[in-house]
């Protein structure tokens, strides 16, 4: 997982603000910027930082697993990222 993911851990409460693609970001900014409604939610990013999709709330590893193995294969290039949740 670390060739193809970067992982990273977001508290609004508690972080300090960081600068992405140009913009500052503190606080509830990340969670408006990414369309973020509630917490927990795995947000994934392809390398340019455009949003790939997100995912709210508690996800079983299998079903992870799965959705690791889509976005780290490119599948999202060819079928949308809420399509490929939904089929799950």
């Amino acid at each position: 997982m670390d060739r193809s993911f970067v992982f990273e851990k977001y508290n609004p409460e508690t972080a300090p603000s960081f600068d992405y693609n140009g913009k500052t970001y503190g606080g509830a900014d990340v969670a408006g910027a990414f369309n973020v409604r509630g917490f927990p939610t795995i947000l994934f990013l392809d390398r340019d930082g455009s949003t790939i999709g997100s995912i709210p709330g508690f996800v079983p590893p299998e079903i992870f697993v799965k959705i690791l193995d889509f976005v780290a294969g490119g599948g999202y290039k060819k079928k949308p990222f809420d399509e490929f949740i939904r089929g799950l």
